[in-house]
Order: C-alpha cells, then structure tokens, then sequence
C-alpha cells in the first residue's frame, strides 16, 4: 500500500506501473458478495435472510452465509494501520481522479480533439480500480472515513447508477420503438401511427395464438433486438457491480448505526448516518428504478418472440453481466424488505419514488413502452430463476410492494357484477383474464401454463413444476387489497368458479407440511401440542402478506417448503370457501385427519382470532336498538340477537369450528318469547341469513341476519 502511495495515480499512469500495484492491494479486501453467491440463483436466499457481519481478526471468505455482505464491524478485523492506509490511498486516487475529469470536460468544452478521446477509453479500467478501492475503503476502513471521503464514495456511486440507469432507458426506448415498428408493419400501417398499447396487445394476441412467426414482421423485430437493442448497452457491467455492492455496504452501514448509541457512535459511521443518508437513499432509488427498467425491457424482450427471450437471459447471464445483475438483484432485495420494517428511515419512500418515477417514464411520448413497471417486474419476477438474475429481486420487489401497486395485479372490470358459471373444460386463463386478472399471471397459473416460465428448479417431487412465485403474487394482491373491492370480487369467484385451480393447488402443498406429525399414528407430544411453539407472532395476528414476505424466495427443496407452507396459510385466509371445497373431496381419511389437524393447530388459531378481532371492532357499525352482537372469543363462538317485539327475539348462536375454514360454521337459532303476531317470521328466516352469508366469513353472516333483520 506504502509502494501505491508513491506512484501515480493511476488515471494519469499509462501502462500497468501503477495499476497492478494497486490490484494486488484490492485483491487483499475482497467484495462484500462472495464468489459462492456470485452465481445466478446460488446464495440468494442467504442473501436475502440478512446484512452479514464478518467476525474480528477474519477478512478472507468471512462472512457466514454464502452471498452476505462482507462487513467487518469489529475493528481488529482491519487494523487501525490498514485503515489509515487505505484512507489516504483513496485520498490519493480520488483527488487525482477529479482532477482528471475537470480537464477531461474544459478539453470537451474547448473542442481539442486530443485528450478526450483518449481518456474516454483509456480511463475504463483505472475507472473500475478507483471505484473498488472505494467499496474497500468504505467496507474496511469506514471508521476512520472524513467528510471528503465520504462524499468522494457517494458522488462516484451516484454517478455510475445514474449513467446506468439513463443506458438502460434509452435499451428500452429502442426496444419500444421496434415493437411499435413491428406493429405497424403487421397492420400495414405507417411507422409511429401505432402506439405502445396497441402494438403490445396485438403482439401478444398474435403470439399466444402462435400467427406471430407467421408474420415478416417478426423476423424484422427480431434482428432489430438483435442488432440495434442489445447492441445498445455499451456501459461497463464490472463498474456497475461495485457500485451496486457500495450501496450494499452503506446501506448496511447505516442501518448498523441505527442500533448503536450516538455516545458510542464511531464518527465515520455518525457522519455517514447524519450527512449522508439522503445520498444513500438516492443510490438506493436509482437502483430501484435500474430494476424497474429492465422488466420492461424483458417484458418487450418477450413480445418479440422466444428467440429474443433467450439472447436476453444469454445476454444476462454472460461472464461480464451476470455478476452486475446479480449484485444489483441483491442490494433492491435488501432495500425493499427493509422498506417494509418499522423505522426503516424513509426507504419506504424511496422504493414508492423508484417505481413512480419509472412508470411516470414509461407514459412519456420518446418511451412508449405499452406497459408499465408492475406488468415489467411480474414478467421478471416469473422467470426461471436460474434464466435471470434478476428474477429473484423482481420477486421480491413485487411482494414487497405498496398496496397501490399490488392492486394493480388485476383491473377492475366495468359493468360486471358477476362472471357467467365456468365451463368445464374452457381454457382457465381466459376466465382469469375476464375477471381482471393480469394476463401473464393468469397463464402462470392455470393448468394449462408453461411451468417452466414460472417454477424455481427443486428436487422435491411434490412441488416439481409448480408456479409458487405466481400463486404466492396473486395471494399477495388479494391479502393487500380488501375484501370486497371492485379489483378482486370478481377474481375471487373466478377462483371459486374453476374446480381445477385452487384444489389442484392444495393438493400439491401437501408434502410442504409436515403431515406426519399430524397423522393418526403421531406419538404423545409430537408437534400436536406443541405447533406454535416458536411461532407466536402466526398465531396471534395471521398477516397472508407478512407470511408470505417473511418466507422469502422459493428456491431449492428448503425454501420451496417453506414458501409453500406460507402459501397454503394464505390459501386459507384469503379463499376459505375454495379451501373448504377442497377439504371435503379428500378421499383418504388419514390424510384429511392429519390436515385438520394441522390446520387447527397451526393455522386456525389466527383466523379465528382475526374474525372475532374484526367483530369487536365493528361492533358499533352491527350492533343497534333491535340488533347486538356478543363475541367469545375462549368458546369461539358469536351471539347476534335480533328483537322482534318486546316479548320477542331471537338468537344467532356461531360457533366457529376448530379446524377452520376447513370446516363450516355451526348455526344454531333460538327463539325466545312469543311467535309475534302477523309476522311469517320463524327461525327458519334467521337461517337464511346464514345461506346469503359469503362461503362462511363470520362478519358476512351478521351483515346478512342484521340485513333480515331491517326487511323483517
């Protein structure tokens, strides 16, 4: 490091007297994204389970999980001699490296054709060197780190995601205006008369109906993905993933400094929290938005045809791209679930602004695109997750998401109240897409879809193939998005509707749960007494979304059980009449046992206590002069009485069962007093108001009796 110092920096050396010097110095600091993590797929659950901290006196290969960052938090991990060294190496690169751009910029402003030509290319690999020894300056030595060092860091880490970002617009441009192009050619129409929604939908249409390969146009678009699109992307992927991994370490670098007291802050780690935390945000927002971007470009990518799908993933998985995207799937993934956390100190913003920013974009009149930035990340986020590395953080940023933009997972469809009945077998994605349902998640999950466009590979026989991520999205927008709304009351009965969908789901979640231990045969003090051991929080308040986002991604047989088990759980909360369906057609008894079983113990405790939470705290909008509500929530069980007359009333007794919603409701009447006179009212009324009752949710049951009640 000593021997760096006295030479040049190496923006200004010609030749390798001063760059190899300093590659082996950076060689002694490796990147907080180990090599394990490095590949598509491989690590991204560790990745995304937590910021990792390298234990005191250990530097090479660290860090506990494959793919976590590298930060050693423990100064005896670096020495103070080390630091300070790295400090005035990055002092000494940094300074000289402005120095360059300053002149770089007068000769451009000047007109001298002499330096900047040379520089704009010979600067590409000292470019790529500073910005590691930034990344190591701020992993290693960010105690020590002062205000000009800092600001050295964040301004060249904005500046590359800022130049990243304007590239992959300007890819997604071009592939907007060759998809237009296409479109007008296939309607013999003049380019620019066609816009970015027509050419989309009619590019799907002709796609889905196989007539898209039968056009000229088609081989026209292609070969301008080919060579005017991704031809396009000249920015350099190695500089991109460092900065991706800066943001990483000063993100966890900040929230490190949320848990410490300002007594004991380090002034480094103070400086960065108080100064500069508006400058990490903007790094975080412009990876966002670099994410957000390119799904729309995937999303064209796939208007084009399979050909074009393919370079794409080739082209992303390449040696050069790969680990760019990948790291920038990382960082957008520790981003987004730390949005959704308490005290998050504004990433929640800076996710919302991110994808508001983008969709505003994609409006624009020079882009075009036919679609916006939730229809990009779903066709991302449903990707093979070994075809894209980017697919993960789509995922995630989709389950993460505002509920605005969950919502927009499905349209509401005017003019329809109610969806004609199913017919047996007429194609399930088409009624999806009548009920509003996005069309790419709809062919993801009926029977009928290409599993591989939607599955994570896994070894687990009883899960091969089967679209978790889709069904995971979908009960993530119906958990966001309330009951009854205008968005999902027809996709709801579309899924009640259809026999094959939502059975033939549950039934290959079986083998996520643990069944055995519910079984007939189960030995005393098996997980029957003790399910909710270490699980409170599921018990006590069932949150779908916090279930399913806490789950993370569904890859490898682990992950996948445990993705499965959270989207049965979600199953359950947000289509119980489907699942009550369901349970009733199990033929073997040992295993609809063993399933009651389960469900009363893990799974039934919080529905019910959500129904009764929910009772109580409507009870003023139920309860009036003629009409009361009483919850118990210890017998489980609801009393509404209605009074008729003053000698008269009766009494809607629900007692909900254990294994709920796998079984229905007990409904007793009891009538109390004498029958009033000239009334045709009877119990028997009282328990139609259960038969209006919406597939068995408690508060339905009451709005319907208080309902009967007011036309009694």
């Amino acid at each position: 490091m000593s021997h760096c110092l006295s030479l040049p920096p190496v923006i200004w050396e010609e030749g390798s007297r001063a760059v190899q010097p300093l590659q082996v110095v950076l060689a002694c600091f490796p990147m907080p994204l180990s090599e394990q993590g490095s590949k598509c797929g491989q690590g991204s659950q560790s990745s995304i389970d937590g910021l990792g901290v390298g234990p005191s006196g250990q530097r090479h290969g660290s860090v506990g999980k494959p793919g976590a960052p590298l930060l050693l938090l423990d100064p005896p991990g670096c020495t103070a001699e080390e630091q300070a060294l790295l400090v005035k190496l990055l002092r000494h690169q940094a300074v000289r490296q402005v120095t360059s751009a300053l002149v770089r910029g007068a000769a451009q402003d000047s007109g001298s054709p002499s330096l900047a030509p040379a520089t704009a290319q010979n600067d590409l690999l000292p470019a790529c060197i500073v910005s590691q020894l930034e990344l190591a300056a701020a992993s290693y030595a960010w105690p020590v780190l002062g205000a000009a060092e800092w600001s050295t860091v964040l301004r060249d880490t904005l500046a590359t995601l800022t130049a990243a970002v304007t590239d992959c617009r300007s890819l997604a441009c071009r592939a907007a205006a060759a998809t237009r192009s296409a479109a007008a050619q296939v309607l013999g129409q003049k380019p620019g008369a066609v816009s970015g929604a027509m050419a989309a939908k009619l590019l799907a249409k002709l796609s889905e109906r196989g007539l898209l390969t039968q056009q000229a146009a088609a081989q026209q678009l292609a070969d301008d993905w080919h060579h005017v699109v991704l031809d396009a992307w000249q920015f350099d992927m190695a500089k991109l993933s460092t900065a991706a991994h800066t943001v990483g370490v000063l993100l966890a670098l900040t929230q490190h400094a949320n848990s410490l007291r300002m007594d004991v802050m380090p002034a480094g780690l103070r400086m960065l929290r108080q100064e500069y935390w508006d400058q990490v945000c903007s790094a975080c927002e412009q990876l966002v938005q670099l994410l957000a971007v390119q799904g729309v470009v995937q999303a064209l990518g796939q208007l084009a045809g399979a050909s074009v799908t393919r370079a794409i993933s080739s082209w992303c998985l390449g040696r050069d791209a790969s680990g760019a995207w990948q790291a920038v799937g990382w960082v957008v993934s520790k981003v987004m679930a730390a949005a959704g956390k308490a005290g998050a100190g504004g990433l929640a913003g800076v996710v919302l602004a991110g994808l508001t920013t983008t969709d505003s974009w994609l409006v624009r009149a020079e882009c075009d695109a036919g679609c916006d930035v939730v229809e990009g990340l779903l066709g991302l986020a449903l990707q093979p997750w070994d075809c894209h590395p980017l697919a993960g953080a789509a995922y995630t940023s989709l389950l993460h998401a505002p509920a605005s933009l969950l919502a927009r997972l499905s349209t509401p469809v005017e003019g329809v109240e109610e969806l004609p009945e199913y017919e047996q077998g007429s194609p399930v994605a088409a009624y999806l897409i009548a009920a509003g349902l996005s069309p790419v998640l709809a062919s993801a999950i009926a029977p009928s879809a290409d599993r591989r466009l939607c599955s994570a590979p896994t070894t687990d026989r009883g899960l091969a193939d089967l679209p978790l991520a889709a069904w995971s999205l979908l009960l993530a927008h119906l958990a966001a998005t309330p009951d009854g709304a205008a968005g999902t009351a027809l996709l709801r009965q579309a899924l009640r509707e259809i026999p094959e969908v939502v059975p033939r789901l549950l039934d290959r979640l079986l083998p996520c749960l643990p069944l055995e231990q519910f079984s007939p045969g189960a030995k005393p003090g098996s997980s029957k007494n003790t399910a909710n051991a270490g699980q409170p929080g599921a018990v006590l308040a069932h949150d779908a979304l916090k279930q399913l986002r806490a789950a993370g991604l569904p890859y490898g047989r682990s992950a996948s059980r445990t993705v499965g088990r959270a989207v049965f759980g979600a199953v359950l909360h947000q289509l119980p009449a489907s699942s009550r369906t369901w349970f009733s057609d199990i033929r073997d008894r040992g295993v609809a046992t063993a399933v009651e079983a389960y469900t009363a113990a893990r799974e039934s405790p919080a529905l019910i206590a959500a129904e009764i939470t929910d009772i109580h705290s409507r009870s003023q909008e139920l309860n009036s002069d003629k009409f009361t509500v009483k919850a118990n929530a210890l017998v489980r069980e609801v009393v509404a009485t209605m009074e008729i007359e003053e000698t008269a009333s009766v009494e809607l007794v629900i007692r909900l069962p254990l294994a709920m919603p796998l079984k229905p409701p007990e409904v007793e009447c009891r009538r109390k007093g004498q029958q009033p006179g000239g009334h045709a009212f009877t119990p028997e009324h009282v328990l139609l108001a259960t038969a209006v009752a919406r597939y068995g949710h408690l508060q339905a049951v009451l709005l319907g009796g208080s309902e009967l009640y007011s036309l009694v």
